[in-house]
């Protein structure tokens, strides 16, 4: 943790205050200036581990596993307490990563994350019931692509289910 001197304290409220941020004595200004910069810190070590990972990339293009414990799959978007794989993608659960291997899910929809919607997604956020959606997947209102392993996720990808939006309007 970084000493943050009186100087830089007075600069920081006086930043505060043009900002219309008051606090209500000098020790809780410190307090808000040292989780500042233990924000900014974290920023700083997430970054680099990134960019180790990045330049690790050049020597396997293929990708390599890396330790999931507390992170979110960039695919599934589920946390992941085993290994994950890394590759020009993100990070992956070891599932996804089988079911990209495997070309049941187009590679494209990394490069843009509203591009599909999982159906966890489409019950947690929109409140439509997973036998909903097995119903408009089995009326074949829906084309689903699926990630299959510990437990079977079904992803919707918009390009292929132009009518999401229409259901999604319905429920």
């Amino acid at each position: 943790m970084v000493k943050i001197s009186d100087e830089r304290l007075d600069e920081f409220i006086e930043l505060s205050t043009e900002k219309n941020i008051e606090y209500k004595d000098r020790q809780e200004a410190y307090e808000a200036a040292n989780n500042l910069v233990g924000f900014f810190e974290l920023l700083h070590k997430i970054d680099h581990q990134e960019q180790m990972r990045k330049r690790r990339l050049e020597n396997e293009p293929n990708g390599f596993p890396i330790e999931g414990s507390g992170r979110n799959c960039r695919l599934c978007r589920q946390s992941v307490q085993e290994d994950m794989w890394y590759d020009k993608y993100g990070m992956k659960c070891l599932d996804c990563q089988k079911a990209v291997d495997e070309g049941d899910v187009p590679v494209e929809i990394f490069d843009d994350e509203d591009s599909y919607i999982t159906s966890d997604e489409l019950s947690c956020k929109h409140g439509i019931r997973h036998q909903t959606i097995k119903k408009h997947i089995h009326t074949g209102e829906l084309l689903p692509s699926y990630i299959r392993g510990n437990r079977k996720l079904t992803i919707l990808i918009r390009k292929e289910n132009p009518n999401l939006d229409q259901i999604l309007s319905l429920k």
